[in-house]
């Protein structure tokens, strides 16, 4: 076999295999987009394939009042596959997506937060970008396991009172972001399997109970709902 031939057997190789992955991607999204469907349907929520935001696909959207489970009443519910893009030498590149559920209610008054789980990388970024989350002495259960960074630490420390801190310190490790009506919960990198996405928005639920003005009298009081 001469260069000529060798080469055209590797660029055929290597076309052979990228239409390998192409056809692979585009089945399993046309299989995930279907369950995630059949799962919407199930508790009686509505999906669309994509959403108004470009990058938003298999959306799921409602209201807690029509779902089929246990769930607070007035909560309207988005739920999303939002792909998560890094930076290479010739732009974006996709490299996989994460489910996001986000939940807003008249029962929300939050100030701007993100609270994400305790790591030593975390901790390394914060240390190296002066970003310091804030720590309550009072609760080490919720700052050993958590980080917290607020836009305002004054309007946080006043919000997260001892009722909220001790609520959420015994829920699953999310991302959780907060701001006015609406929280975002999700996890770094990971999507939703459609089996799961009951369980999913029960734990989605117990993050809301946490912040709920219903089940924080103190914060309806201060945030004037009450």
């Amino acid at each position: 076999m001469n260069i000529e031939t060798e080469t055209i057997v590797v660029i055929s190789v290597l076309i052979g295999a990228f239409a390998v992955r192409i056809i692979y991607q585009w089945f399993t999204g046309k299989l995930r987009a279907r369950k995630m469907e059949q799962a919407a349907a199930a508790l009686g929520l509505k999906y669309a394939a994509r959403g108004k935001g470009a990058d938003a696909i298999n959306v799921i959207t409602g209201n807690s009042d029509d779902i089929n489970m246990n769930a607070p009443n007035g909560i309207k519910i988005r739920i999303s596959d939002r792909p998560i893009r890094e930076r290479s030498g010739k732009g974006h590149r996709t490299l996989l997506d994460e489910t996001r559920i986000s939940l807003s209610s008249r029962f929300l008054q939050m100030p701007t937060f993100t609270i994400t789980r305790e790591s030593l990388f975390q901790r390394g970024l914060t240390a190296m970008f002066g970003m310091p989350g804030i720590n309550f002495d009072s609760h080490p259960a919720f700052s050993g396991k958590y980080l917290l960074y607020c836009k305002n630490e004054e309007e946080c420390r006043a919000f997260f009172t001892d009722a909220i801190l001790e609520k959420f310190s015994t829920t699953r490790g999310s991302i959780v972001k907060g701001s006015g009506q609406t929280l975002l919960i999700y996890r770094f990198r990971k999507r939703i399997r459609p089996s799961n996405l009951q369980t999913a928005l029960k734990e989605a639920f117990e993050v809301f109970d946490c912040f709920s003005v219903e089940a924080d009298t103190q914060n309806a009081m201060q945030f004037g709902l009450r």
